[in-house]
């Protein structure tokens, strides 16, 4: 019996606010762990501006050959094997906005943001912002446990 396919999920219009360029930082952490072996998606929509340096930043990172960008948030994690996700936004409208679209069967990491209400509770693992070692960390051991059988 294989292994599931795990995927760690960036969700948010992807830009600063959202905070794409620390889920890249935390991917970057998450892959250089040679037992990890899970693809990288950041689900939501980007500009073509936007794109470019996007682009440029996941292979500074070194993670441009396992990133795959998808476009908008129609994509049902439900129906996804050993997803967790990263909802790596600087503020907590973006956040929110970004924790709509995750069900409540998969995992996610989330910063605790200075001065934000946390509505979402139990439901988020939260990190202090903006330590991506910490949420590295904490996908890495989300992703050990969505593999145990």
């Amino acid at each position: 019996m294989t292994a599931p396919i795990q995927r760690v999920v960036g969700l948010g219009v992807a830009g600063w606010n959202a905070g794409t360029d620390l889920f890249l930082d935390v991917a970057r952490r998450v892959v250089d762990d040679p037992s990890v072996h899970a693809e990288l998606w950041w689900v939501g929509r980007r500009s073509s501006g936007a794109a470019r340096w996007l682009d440029r930043d996941a292979e500074l990172c070194g993670v441009a050959h396992r990133l795959r960008w998808v476009p908008g948030t129609e994509l049902v994690l439900d129906e996804l094997a050993s997803v967790v996700c990263v909802v790596p936004a600087r503020d907590a409208e973006d956040r929110d906005r970004a924790l709509e679209q995750v069900s409540g069967s998969s995992p996610v990491v989330s910063f605790a943001l200075p001065g934000a209400p946390d509505p979402h509770g139990d439901r988020v693992d939260a990190v202090s912002f903006p330590d991506t070692r910490a949420m590295a960390d904490r996908v890495r051991a989300l992703l050990d446990r969505t593999a145990a059988p």
